[in-house]
């Protein structure tokens, strides 16, 4: 069992199997020595640790974002590591390639300014083991919405961020919710979702924005 303060730099939060991809490796050692092996790795972004089992499961991605708000309910964040399996997200990796973390709406994001299509943007992200932002909550557009006032970066807008086809989904899986576009543009099979300084819009994949990657 983990003892002490956690790090700063580690975002956690009970784990569910389920919303896990099958681990790059899987140790029998024990919660410090697993966090050890994870932290001192540039290869793992993140890990699960099973006390009951003994068992440190390590990944080369996040899926911190899977079950942040798991059947709409959110886990508490300080739920004792021997009640569940815990996943520990390695956030200096994230924050050493300049990404943010935001608690309160669940995101560890980076805004990159540059030209690029939407292809070429999760391209990028993916280089950092992310991808495209994926906002799926008011509170998280509201989120970087702020941020991005804040910085006076707003000729950025419009951005490229996670959303595609005909029906506007996440990676072409789950639709995304209409309460949170404020400009209903053409819907087509070569538009994209881009974040606008009033929420989600439709536009073209072509275009070449600055973008959000995520982890």
């Amino acid at each position: 069992m983990l003892t002490g303060a956690i790090p700063s730099k580690v975002a956690y939060s009970p784990a569910v199997v389920d919303d896990l991809a099958t681990p790059t490796d899987v140790l029998e050692v024990d919660a410090p020595r697993c966090g050890q092996d994870c932290y001192g790795s540039n290869s793992c972004m993140s890990f699960a640790y099973d006390a009951a089992k003994g068992q440190c499961m390590k990944y080369g991605g996040n899926y911190f974002g899977n079950f942040q708000n798991h059947s709409g309910k959110r886990y508490p964040m300080d739920i004792p590591l021997y009640t569940r399996p815990m996943y520990f997200f390695n956030l200096s990796h994230a924050l050493d390639r300049g990404y943010r973390m935001d608690r309160e709406a669940g995101l560890c994001y980076k805004v990159t300014n540059g030209n690029a299509s939407h292809d070429e943007a999760e391209t990028v992200c993916s280089n950092d083991q992310a991808r495209l932002l994926a906002i799926q909550t008011t509170t998280q557009l509201n989120a970087i919405l702020d941020y991005i006032n804040s910085t006076n970066a707003e000729s950025n807008f419009p951005l490229h961020v996670a959303g595609s086809g005909p029906e506007m989904t996440y990676f072409n899986t789950k639709p995304i919710p209409d309460t949170l576009f404020s400009v209903n543009g053409t819907i087509a099979p070569g538009n994209c979702t881009q974040l606008t300084s009033t929420g989600l819009s439709n536009g073209l994949c072509l275009d070449t924005l600055s973008f959000v990657c995520a982890y």
